[in-house]
């Protein structure tokens, strides 16, 4: 066997299924070809070839090095490997998904003036199959807040623990929280460091709380308490009932004498404890995690106690202290949803803003873990979520998303709400809903606007610290249309000012902390990564400045160039064109009245040429969602391979007024085809996009209107991929988290809500067949890539498969059809080996059907 040095371990992940005999390429990051040669390394040994790393996934030269030798194995005698001779394009795609994304960052008073930013990044490790993290601290000098020359200290960064969970910074910066561990087979570690020191280590046994959360729903991190005594945290309940231990009984004439009650150990058949009753959790990415509940870290004593007066059927999230430290004030999700009160499933919560919740608090003094219940602060208000103080503690500003409650659909459009703080005495009580109206910040805006109209408030959280120091300016992260920006909010006046430079280029911003009027985010677009910045305001306008978190280090030759070659524009589409003619609803007064328009994003190549280009259609998932213009590793891998990328916001996605989102339910399969379709048209007018040459692909939603483009206007592709599709909603109902979006998507908001039941009757199942895209998989005659997730709890696979084997089932007439599945991914598809090896698979579809150069 010859020995190479390489970067990692390479792996077989995807599954081929119901295809030919193949074997799967075995990736194996190496050190780069430019080191190495494969033709040098290749060697025969007894009668078989083996050939070095470099040959099979030539690494990027300047990536970190795993520091270990790594046997290189041949495939399979006899079998094929697929995608094979690609390289050139893995080493590509490998450098693109080693580019790290910001994840997190909190900027804190430093002690020597100014502000120290704390910044936590990802970066995908292919080797462990997950996300390396790492922090750095740059120190930004009050040069740069008052407005002279930039002048930052930047630092190396150091890697976090791969067992890392959670870091949660206190407010003063003096304190970190650093959560490890707490699988099921490892129990919780909490870290407490302060004065340059890790001041206590805490093992968290399993019957005290189970895996920490910091999943950005239930929680994102910690709270701490204004004096930094005590941390409130979200964590896995320990189970409430367990079985017997089984097999373990020790024969009478072993047992100890009467009234011994000795508990030492005794000799006796090894047991085991019994599953016991199945439990409901929040479905996608929850599996086997029921019920999230408040615990509280007592730095005093280093205690830790769950929060009591909390209800059973309540899960809990999003912890946050009072101002005098007094109170817990939390979000809760009842366990059988209000809003469907003909069921009591419990339904999957991630991404799905339309789960009723309500906003509670707990009187938690020091030393206690509660000492009351906890009291219901919005009874009358359906959702009520993300609460924040103002700084003078005297009113709580919250989200609000009732229209997905009222209407079903998975996200809306959302509302900025107020109501008084009274020490959590219920001060909102059985009145909030009639003073809804007058406890109104930012209202639900409905009709469409133009691009540089306010399109109401698309926001899923505030920030932590909202707050600027005039105490009634709050700065909120949001879609506007297809770019994701920074607002300010005159909560006074309720005006939305955007922040944030408009205008073509822009890109998307995140918004992470701000500090005394310092806002630090990290803004990116489509060949542009990830980028932190800081702002100030200086004389009424916000300054926007570049922050280098460490020295700079270019990228790989090809990654720089592949970046250097992107470019982008945004186009309108009028609805018009998707109704056949018909004028759209106009947007405007008088003569500046203008159609209303949806946008589609194009990603193209500045080498390409003036001339059309292949393409790529791709619908996003949702369908209540949107492409954004921030960067997207996939994407800027199709467009470097000659592709252009035609991303399209239909209508019904976020970003463009409430009567967009609720014009879809009820028309799913049809008027999102028909936006995809006109979407298309225009780039190809617009002298983009070859006509005679475009593949389309799309996961979830984006993989349901992948099949009907294929099955209805199979003429206008050359071939697809899906990722996790909707196939059948009549199979999708019955084996989904999420059951009522079949419903509300295929018979309206208003009949959906209705008729949901568990049980659906013969009606109903017609009309999901009728909307589903097997109702045409007949008319499908062009090639087909499928991509799935074994452990898929929001769309799971068996749906797909049923398309495929429809599809394979017409014998010789059938089309080119490769399946994959990942045994262990969810619906995200979005392990790093999996990511790469979709996209590599998509691009060798691609290439092998509609090549990007011309014959």
């Amino acid at each position: 066997m010859l020995l190479s040095a390489g970067r990692g371990k390479s792996w077989l992940q995807g599954l081929p299924v119901l295809g030919r005999s193949v074997s799967r390429n075995k990736w194996s990051p190496s050190v780069s070809s430019r080191q190495h040669s494969p033709a040098k390394n290749a060697r025969t040994l007894e009668g078989e070839r083996f050939a070095s790393a470099g040959s099979r996934w030539a690494g990027n030269a300047g990536a970190p090095m795993a520091g270990k030798v790594t046997p290189v194995m041949p495939g399979r005698a006899g079998m094929a490997e697929e995608p094979a001779g690609m390289d050139t394009e893995a080493m590509l795609l490998e450098g693109l998904a080693e580019i790290p994304t910001i994840s997190r960052a909190w900027c804190m008073p430093s002690a020597i003036g100014g502000c120290d930013i704390q910044v936590l990044f990802s970066q995908r490790d292919f080797a462990s199959n997950t996300l390396r993290k790492f922090m750095s601290t740059v120190h930004v000098p009050v040069s740069v807040i008052m407005g002279a020359a930039p002048c930052m200290v930047p630092a190396l960064p150091w890697q976090l623990r791969p067992d890392v969970v959670a870091t949660a910074p206190s407010p003063s910066g003096r304190h970190m929280l650093v959560v490890r561990g707490g699988s099921t087979k490892d129990p919780t570690i909490l870290e407490i460091w302060g004065g340059g020191r890790l001041m206590r280590e805490l093992e968290v046994p399993a019957t005290i709380h189970g895996a920490v959360y910091n999943d950005g729903w239930f929680s994102d991190g910690a709270a701490w308490s204004p004096d930094e005594t005590r941390v409130a945290y979200v964590a896995e309940a320990p189970r409430r009932e367990q079985t017997p231990e089984w097999g373990k009984k020790v024969p009478a004439s072993s047992t100890a004498a009467a009234g011994d009650s000795s508990k030492e150990p005794r000799a006796g058949p090894k047991g085991w404890r019994g599953k016991g009753p199945w439990q409901e959790d929040w479905g996608e990415c929850y599996a086997g995690k029921p019920d999230p509940r408040l615990f509280v870290l007592d730095l005093a004593n280093y205690d830790v106690r769950a929060v009591e007066g909390i209800p059973a059927d309540l899960s809990v999230g999003q912890p946050l202290w009072a101002p005098n430290g007094e109170h817990l004030v939390f979000v809760g999700w009842k366990h059988s949803p209000e809003n469907l009160p003909q069921t009591h499933k419990r339904l999957g919560i991630v991404y799905c803003l339309n789960r009723p919740c309500s906003i509670y608090a707990v009187h938690c003094p020091p030393g206690t873990a509660g000492d009351g219940g906890a009291v219901d602060l919005t009874p009358g208000c359906m959702s009520a979520h993300s609460p924040r103080f103002t700084p003078d503690g005297s009113i709580v500003v919250f989200l609000s998303h009732e229209q997905a409650c009222t209407t079903g659909v998975h996200a809306s459009t959302g509302a900025l709400r107020w109501m008084p703080w009274s020490d959590g005495k219920g001060c909102a009580g059985p009145d909030f809903c009639a003073k809804a109206e007058e406890r109104t910040m930012i209202s639900v805006v409905h009709p469409p606007g133009t691009s540089s109209e306010f399109p109401g408030l698309y926001a899923t959280s505030l920030p932590s610290s909202p707050f600027l120091a005039d105490g009634h300016t709050i700065v909120i992260n949001m879609l506007w249309r297809s770019d994701l920006v920074i607002v300010e909010v005159n909560t006074m006046t309720g005006e939305v000012t955007r922040i944030t430079p408009p205008g073509p280029g822009s890109g998307s911003w995140k918004l992470h902390d701000l500090q005394h009027d310092v806002i630090v985010a990290s803004m990116s677009a489509h060949g542009v990564p990830d980028r932190l910045m800081v702002a100030r305001k200086a004389h009424g306008t916000w300054i926007w400045e570049p922050i280098s978190v460490a020295t700079p280090e270019p990228y790989r030759p090809e990654v720089e160039a592949a970046l250097a070659d992107m470019e982008y524009q945004i186009l309108q589409v009028p609805y018009s064109r998707a109704d056949g003619g018909a004028a759209g609803e106009e947007v405007g007064e008088g003569d500046d009245a203008t159609e209303a328009t949806f946008e589609a994003i194009v990603l193209r190549s500045r080498n390409a040429g003036s001339g059309p280009q292949p393409a790529v259609l791709c619908p996003h998932g949702g369908p209540h969602a949107a492409f954004t213009t921030a960067f997207t590793m996939p994407y800027a891998f199709l467009t470097s391979q000659g592709y252009t990328a035609v991303l399209v916001n239909f209508r019904g996605s976020l970003g463009f007024g409430e009567d967009s989102v609720q014009s879809l339910p009820g028309k799913i399969g049809d008027q999102d085809v028909r936006d995809c379709l006109a979407a298309l048209d225009v780039a190809v007018e617009a002298g983009l996009v070859d006509p005679a040459r475009v593949a389309v692909q799309g996961g979830s939603h984006g993989g349901f209107l992948t099949g009907h483009l294929i099955g209805q206007h199979p003429e206008k592709f050359k071939c697809a991929a899906m990722r996790n599709p909707v196939c059948n909603l009549g199979l999708m109902v019955g084996t989904s988290d999420i059951p009522e979006w079949c419903y509300v998507e295929a018979l309206g908001s208003e009949a959906g809500m209705k008729r949901f039941r568990a049980n659906p009757s013969p009606e109903d199942l017609e009309v999901f067949r009728a909307k589903s895209p097997i109702t045409t998989v007949d008319n499908v005659n062009l090639p087909l890539l499928v991509l799935l997730g074994a452990k898929d709890a929001r769309v799971p696979f068996t749906d797909a498969k049923q398309y495929v084997t429809a599809l394979k089932d017409r014998g010789e007439s059938a089309p080119d059809v490769r399946v994959l599945v990942f045994p262990e991914d969810k619906h995200a598809l979005d392990k790093p080996q999996t990511e790469f090896e979709s996209w590599m698979n998509i691009l060798a579809w691609l290439k092998k059907y509609n090549p990007a150069s011309t014959p």
